[in-house]
């Protein structure tokens, strides 16, 4: 077992949880965080080697599909009793003064439920509750608009536990990487699938879960799990994957007086929102452009509030590339016509990049390989963390800079505040930790603004939002060697990585990068780290040795995939005997140049030094008398055969 499942085992204890129960193919029909709390009683009964036959046996009997329910209702009838496995939600009837229980899964409503049942699981009342349900036959004892079918007793599936201190106390104990790829195989995922940027952009679909009124847009390609991660980490959101959807069921229902799924929930997703229709476009636009900026709604005689966050997701057609998805297609036209209102999407807080995910194809290589969070207890640490407040930390640290309106400002902090409860929940970081959550938060908010501004340029005129660090608020103290920024050493991988990271993310207006050896893992680098906001052009120098197809052909993706943020990508390969006057590297921006170790010494973590320095080679010239791996392309395998002829 890594030494990361071991660390979660060691300090969670009782709430971490073998997430590779819950990937077992017989078990895809409940969620879960129930198959991973049966897994976990289980296993404490009849212990880890013998568990899972039994716990198969126990599902096959008490779980019923919803086709079934006749059968069930027959069965009730005859023997007077019956024992299964459903989610049960319960509405209160203040004209009858009763309760309405209804079994979600088996599509049985209007059910009477017995009051000591109810006393002891006041969580049937709001989300609804997974669990072991006995019903009996009663057809004495209802009332004319209800079913003769009462729920006599329950066994929750879930966990009680919603202490937050629990999870603020445990961070302490990880690292900023260990603690994301924690998170991540908590949702489900195997961390070794994804780069760090990735992993970042994933966990940003869990901000509507933690932050109160966020409103999200995702476009990418099918299958990176999108749909997967809403429906089994949070039993407190609805989705709608396409269809139509009313004014009542989202808002308020006037004829039956029963608040909407707005009210009900910690986030309502659209999935698919290409296919899905409004029963009336005008009222239902008009009104969530008003929840949106407000977080109030008015319908009929109803006036409500409610902290429900949007998210809302579209499939968009992408080319695969070597450096991964690149989007062909233009958001705008992913949403159905009534949502095409610039109005409307100035009121998403943030697009998140979705087509920079990979797909989930394979179970045995996308899916957890080990140990997380128990879902239930994250679950409810989400809902637990929406009651808190985390904006007033970005206050203290950063200044908000460039042309902001107030739905920027309230948008960057809220993606900020929401990244920081999921990531950093103990509220300990450190400046690198800080910069990762605001660059991802200015990201999604500028591309917002970048699509308004093209499909309304007289309304919307391009900005540049960024943000500075609070005067004082970060230490200039000298620092120990083993603490101290740009040395790269053998001992932590994860903060050399952090090192060049933040080397790269300094860079504004271009990049100039020279480096004989320049491989693979610098085009990574660049992909994970470049900030679009600040640089527009990135020149890369290297030697002709390395200019071979495979090469080529991989660093024209990346510049497919630059050109897309917004950045001119080129990479010529040095004059051979121009070549040999070099033995550093650098990288090169208007205000800033370092000197730097290979990227491929930084994975190894050989001990170097990034350094920020005033010197620098004479860039322009080496460049002139350069060639371009794309455009001259004959040339230099010409050149190169003639070199190696002459070997």
């Amino acid at each position: 077992m890594s030494e990361l499942f071991n660390k979660t085992k060691k300090v969670f204890a009782d709430l971490a949880t073998d997430k590779r129960v819950a990937n077992k193919q017989e078990f895809f029909m409940l969620p879960r965080y129930v198959v991973e709390y049966l897994a976990s009683k289980f296993t404490d009964k009849y212990g880890e080697e013998n568990y899972g036959p039994q716990l198969s046996k126990f599902i096959a009997k008490y779980y019923h599909e919803a086709r079934e329910r006749d059968k069930v209702l027959s069965d009730v009838m005859t023997t007077g009793k019956i024992t299964l496995i459903d989610e049960v939600k319960v509405t209160t009837d203040v004209e009858l003064g009763t309760y309405r229980a209804h079994l979600q899964n088996l599509n049985l409503k209007d059910c009477m439920i017995n009051l000591d049942v109810l006393d002891k699981n006041q969580n049937l009342l709001m989300a609804g509750m997974w669990g072991l349900v006995t019903l009996s036959y009663s057809p004495d004892t209802a009332p004319e608009t209800m079913e003769p079918i009462l729920i006599q007793d329950f066994s929750p599936f879930q966990c009680t536990t919603t202490d937050t201190k629990i999870i603020q106390e445990a961070r302490e104990s990880f690292t900023f990487e260990e603690w994301i790829d924690l998170i991540l195989n908590t949702v489900g995922l195997n961390h070794e699938r994804y780069n760090l940027r990735q992993k970042l952009i994933f966990l940003t679909r869990l901000i509507p879960l933690v932050e109160n009124n966020t409103n999200l847009m995702e476009f990418g390609p099918k299958q990176t799990g999108k749909t997967y991660l809403y429906r089994n980490s949070s039993y407190y959101t609805r989705i709608f994957a396409g269809g139509n959807i009313s004014a009542a069921t989202l808002f308020y229902n006037i004829a039956r007086r029963e608040l909407g799924e707005m009210a009900a929930k910690d986030a309502i997703i659209l999935d698919e929102i290409s296919k899905v229709k409004f029963t009336n476009p005008d009222e239902m636009i008009g009104k969530l452009k008003d929840y949106m900026e407000s977080g109030h709604y008015e319908r009929g005689p109803k006036r409500a509030a409610s902290t429900c966050a949007l998210m809302l997701m579209g499939n968009i057609t992408v080319e695969q590339k070597e450096t991964g998805y690149v989007p062909v297609e233009d958001f705008t036209y992913v949403l159905p016509k009534d949502m095409r209102d610039s109005a409307l999407i100035d009121r998403i807080h943030g697009v998140l990049p979705g087509w920079e995910l990979p797909k989930i194809s394979m179970s045995t290589r996308h899916l957890s390989r080990g140990y997380g969070i128990a879902s239930d207890y994250f679950c409810e640490i989400m809902h637990e963390l929406r009651k808190q407040n985390y904006t007033h930390m970005i206050d203290q640290e950063i200044n908000l800079t460039g042309d902001y309106t107030i739905r920027d400002e309230k948008a960057v902090k809220r993606i900020a505040s929401g990244l920081l409860k999921l990531l950093i929940p103990n509220a300990e970081f450190d400046s690198t930790e800080l910069k990762i959550i605001m660059d991802l938060a200015i990201e999604y908010r500028n591309r917002v603004n970048d699509w308004l501004h093209i499909i309304s340029p007289g309304e919307f005129a391009k900005k540049n939002l960024t943000y500075s660090p609070r005067a004082g608020k970060i230490s200039t103290e000298t620092m120990p060697i083993e603490e101290q920024p740009g040395l790269i050493r053998p001992d932590d991988p994860f903060k050399n990585r952090i090192e060049y990271q933040r080397m790269i993310a300094q860079c504004d207006e271009f990049i100039y990068w020279i480096d004989k050896y320049f491989s693979k893992v610098g085009l990574e680098y660049l992909l994970d780290s470049v900030n679009p906001l600040s640089v527009k052009e990135i020149k890369i120098l290297t030697s002709i040795k390395n200019a071979d197809e495979k090469f080529r052909k991989l660093f024209k993706e990346f510049a497919e995939s630059m050109k897309t943020r917004g950045i001119t990508a080129e990479l010529r390969v040095l004059d051979p005997k121009t070549e040999k006057e070099l033995h550093d590297r650098w990288v090169l921006s208007k205000h800033k140049n370092f000197n730097i170790p290979s990227p491929d010494i930084v994975e190894r973590g050989q001990y170097s030094e990034i350094k920020e320095t005033t010197n620098k080679p004479p860039f322009a010239e080496l460049w002139a008398k350069s060639k371009d791996i794309i455009q001259e392309w004959d040339a230099i395998r010409k050149l190169k055969t003639e070199m190696e002829g002459n070997q």
